[in-house]
């Protein structure tokens, strides 16, 4: 069964901009998550509100007939209203969503759990398919997207 109880945890937002235009480290400690597998899930809404207007920014195109999410480069992203919403602190069940993401069209691997009618994604499926980074920052305990670095640091990895 692809059923389980997660919690859904409720935080302020911030935005924090940092001097570059390429480095606007987004701070993501708002919206509603869900944490399972110590992984963050969130909402892909979410997710693209925080990045409008930045050079990861994108669109979505849900298309409900074949349930696909299509996210769509460079696109400002279109509200439909209710985005980072803070989560109540209830723990809900998540099932196994079958939603298809794709990224212009072309199809990506992202894991995604359905919560009351949300698909939430796994937060660094997303940020690996736009490319940027993700931190986490204990001190703080909090979740920072780089839109302005790439997923991983190449100069880490020897080959």
């Amino acid at each position: 069964g692809g059923n389980m109880a997660v919690g859904v945890f409720g935080y302020l937002f911030f935005f924090f901009k940092q001097k570059t235009a390429y480095e606007i480290g987004v701070r993501l400690v708002g919206s509603e998550m869900c944490i399972r597998d110590s992984s963050n899930y969130f909402k892909l809404r979410d997710i693209a509100e925080m990045l409008n207007g930045t050079i990861k920014t994108f669109d979505i195109k849900y298309d409900a007939s074949t349930n696909s999410i299509d996210m769509l480069s460079y696109f400002d992203y279109t509200s439909v209203g209710g985005e980072l919403t803070a989560g109540d602190g209830e723990t809900r069940t998540a099932v196994s969503s079958s939603a298809f993401l794709t990224l212009d069209g072309v199809p990506v691997q992202a894991t995604c759990y359905n919560i009351d009618g949300n698909n939430y994604f796994k937060l660094r499926d997303i940020t690996d398919v736009l490319d940027c980074r993700v931190d986490w920052e204990e001190k703080n305990q909090t979740i920072w997207i780089i839109p302005g670095m790439t997923a991983y640091d190449l100069s880490l990895i020897h080959i």
